[in-house]
């Protein structure tokens, strides 16, 4: 799990606070501190809870047939966090976000194949990556026709085209005011990127030599 997500987090406040008719969407692949950072997303994106609350936030559903888990947590300005276990693919994206209330939701661990779906219900996406091999979530961004708030570092600025906004990395008060120029229609645009798999093997080849 990226670092950069920490950044994200903590820009929670003022991104619900600035985007009233906006849901902030969260896919935490299994990692070693995906507990955490749904602790940490809750306790950002909610203004009070009770630790009975948060306990059951933080559970995973027991029975083998539940399909998502609802959790209401008293805030507030009414909002209210949700954590969706989307190991059950057989649950479709939509009917899982349509009836929800929730600013915050969190899927659990979505898969690559129903990433794109994903992507596709987003009107922006948010990866503030400090290092990346590649960029994979980025690259089918761009490829989607969605726009992308990101980072110059590593290899992104290779492979990103289409409506980009670069924001300074380690900052979240970069990523809020990367989302107010975004609505603002202050992106970049770049052209699209072709990369010719024999033409990437010469250059390889030649740094070799």
């Amino acid at each position: 799990m990226s670092k950069g997500i920490d950044y994200l987090v903590e820009a929670i406040p003022e991104i619900v606070k600035e985007n009233s008719d906006g849901v902030l969407i969260f896919n935490l692949i299994p990692a070693k501190r995906d507990r955490e950072m749904k602790e940490r997303i809750l306790g950002y994106s909610c203004a009070s809870r009770h630790s009975e609350e948060r306990g059951k936030a933080l559970a995973e559903p027991n029975d083998e047939e539940s399909r998502y888990t609802n959790i209401s947590i008293e805030t507030d300005n009414t909002s209210t966090s949700k954590i969706i276990n989307t190991r059950d693919s057989s649950l479709p994206l939509r009917s899982a976000l349509n009836d929800d209330t929730s600013r915050v939701i969190i899927f659990n661990g979505r898969e690559k194949e129903q990433l794109r779906e994903l992507i596709a219900t987003a009107d922006v996406v948010i990866a503030p990556s400090l290092a990346e091999g590649f960029g994979s979530v980025h690259s089918e961004t761009c490829a989607m026709g969605k726009t992308l708030i990101t980072t110059q570092v590593a290899a992104i600025p290779e492979v990103v085209s289409g409506n980009v906004k670069f924001v300074q990395p380690c900052s979240s008060e970069a990523i809020v005011q990367g989302i107010r120029e975004v609505r603002k229609g202050k992106s970049v645009r770049i052209a699209k990127k072709e990369f010719d798999r024999d033409e990437s093997v010469k250059k390889v080849e030649e740094l070799y030599k």
